[in-house]
């Protein structure tokens, strides 16, 4: 498969006058279907699935490239008053639109399954799998397809931002910033199974890929910040937001025998909706005494770098897993039974609290409960404290030596819970396959030790991730 995209951007920078600067520039970009790398074998388009026409597959393009996609923005600066400076921004970010479309492309027809199996309690040789013979016809080997809407158009953020900065002093800022965005036009993967498309051998899951997504973020965000002086530098801020959209991640469609009959839901919290959060950072280089020789040599030059991290709970979603006679299987949101707390006391937990199964109950099959998407918070989030004590010893005039040790989570706050860990709530905090899972409601017996790491995808050690325990590094390095 072999994908080609092409962008072209300008831009400049216009003082108007002493006090007014302008900068701005336009993008254009220009998103073609993806086209087949292999002599002789070419990417078919599902039809059928957005308009009233058979269900086939024929070769062609996955979707029509458009030559529209105009990308304009433009900022300003104003210099109120030498202390005062007021900034803001208006502008239109395209996203590639690949997303779903592209991890999903190519699987029909060349992906195909047999299902054999055998009673293995008897010294039967099973027979070698042959792979079922190439067709473009929808049979009992054909599990699961894609199928991409031909006007499929470039996702688009509208992104804005006013700011204002003061000077207190003559080392200080105290900066005030209103930002927000709408993502419109967002990739959408929903499941459709069509009923002419079931049979007595099974059904074919149809992943439809479309522009049926959208989000809304706003903020507020105060920062203090500190220039170096008398050897203490610092920023503090403060972030108060709303993020919300249908949902988090492009492959958690709904489910319908068509794609008329999907009913978006409205705008809940996102997956990532953390309302408050504080950040505080600190460099103080520490004064020695003057011993002379040997002591200074080894008492002066040091500094200790802070970093504290607070965070507001993020939401939690409680979903069911169940199969429909018609759909198979899909998830839900569940139930919630009237007259119920949601939280019930439980001396195993850390908190002293866990989720009370009896608040939930099973939707009707086929349905989707009423417990709103992301509609509780948890009852843990970050509350972290790092720090690190450091030092360059100039050995020579171009070799240096650094030194530094680094502690995380100093005070060994438990954190559980949070998203991209193995407590996360859409995982140990939900009904499971049709019955109640023993762990719901309960966090791990472990703290949060991948949150942002491996497993999150930042690639970072989950030692030293925001929510692992309290652990301690060490560096040594030559600069030559």
């Amino acid at each position: 498969m072999k994908v080609n995209n092409y962008s072209l951007f300008a831009q400049d920078t216009w003082r108007l006058t002493s006090h007014l600067t302008l900068t701005y520039g336009l993008r254009w970009e220009i998103n073609t279907p993806p086209v087949s790398s292999a002599q002789g074998q070419p990417l078919y388009e599902i039809q059928g699935i957005f308009d009233s026409n058979p269900i086939t597959a024929v070769p062609g393009a996955l979707w029509h490239t458009r030559y529209r996609n105009f990308a304009p923005r433009i900022g300003a600066a104003y210099q109120v008053t030498p202390k005062t400076v007021v900034r803001g921004g208006l502008g239109l970010f395209y996203d590639l639109g690949y997303g779903y479309a592209g991890l999903a492309i190519g699987d029909f027809p060349y992906h195909r399954e047999e299902f054999i199996s055998n009673d293995l309690s008897f010294n039967v040789t099973l027979p070698a799998f042959q792979p079922p013979p190439l067709s473009t016809t929808f049979n009992s080997n054909v599990l699961f397809t894609t199928a991409i809407d031909p006007n499929l158009q470039l996702p688009y953020t509208l992104q804005w931002n006013a700011a204002i900065e003061r000077e207190l002093g003559a080392n200080q800022t105290l900066t005030a910033t209103y930002l927000g965005s709408d993502g419109k036009r967002l990739v959408r993967g929903d499941i459709v199974i069509p009923p002419s498309l079931i049979t007595s051998n099974g059904q074919v899951a149809v992943t439809t890929v479309r522009n049926a997504g959208y989000s809304h973020y706003n903020a507020l965000q105060v920062q203090f910040q500190r220039r170096m002086s008398h050897g203490l530098q610092g920023v503090v801020s403060y972030n108060l937001a709303k993020s919300s959209d249908l949902s988090s991640t492009n492959a958690s469609g709904l489910l319908a025998e068509s794609v008329s009959q999907i009913v978006l839901p409205s705008l809940t919290p996102s997956d990532y909706d953390v309302r408050q959060s504080i950040a505080g950072a600190v460099s103080y280089e520490v004064p020695a005494p003057s011993w002379g020789g040997v002591g200074n040599a080894i008492l002066r030059g040091w500094a200790v770098d802070g970093l504290v991290r607070v965070m507001s709970a993020p939401p939690i979603n409680i979903t069911i897993g169940r199969v429909s006679p018609v759909d198979g299987f899909y998830n839900a949101q569940v139930d919630v039974v009237p007259g119920q707390p949601f939280w019930i006391p439980d001396r195993s937990q850390p908190s002293g609290k866990a989720l009370n199964p009896a608040a939930f109950s099973q939707p009707p099959t086929g349905q989707t409960g009423d417990f709103p998407r992301n509609g509780l918070r948890t009852v843990y989030s970050i509350n972290q404290t790092d720090i690190a004590l450091r030092r360059r010893f100039n050995l020579t005039e171009r070799v240096k030596f650094d030194a530094r040790a680094e502690y995380f989570n100093v005070f060994n706050h438990p954190m559980f819970g949070l998203p991209g860990s193995q407590c996360a709530p859409d995982d140990l905090w939900s009904y499971g396959g049709g019955f109640l899972n023993p762990d719901f409601g309960k966090v791990c017996s472990t703290a949060n030790l991948d949150a942002g790491g491996g497993s999150g995808g930042s690639g970072q050690s989950a030692l030293y991730a925001p929510g692992g325990p309290r652990s301690a590094q060490f560096t040594l390095k030559v600069i030559f």
